[in-house]
């Protein structure tokens, strides 16, 4: 997605790309639950998905030039 954005001079394709993704996370969060989950690998199959989110956005948000929230 970024080498598509830099390739078309189109900043907000690889935006409205980290809209879907956190759109699609907040999704999966609310249908399984990380913290509600008795299962300790599935918990932790979920923190890893949101560890690798949390991740995503982070790095695409510096990558358009701002930070992510502390809270939202």
């Amino acid at each position: 997605m970024v080498a598509a954005a830099l390739r078309t001079q189109e900043p907000s394709s690889f935006a409205r790309y980290l809209f879907i993704v956190a759109q699609k996370f907040n999704h999966f969060y609310h249908q399984f639950p990380v913290l509600h989950e008795a299962d300790p690998r599935r918990r932790a199959a979920r923190a890893s998905i949101t560890w690798l989110f949390r991740e995503t956005m982070t790095r695409g948000c510096a990558l358009l030039g701002f930070s992510v929230p502390h809270r939202m």
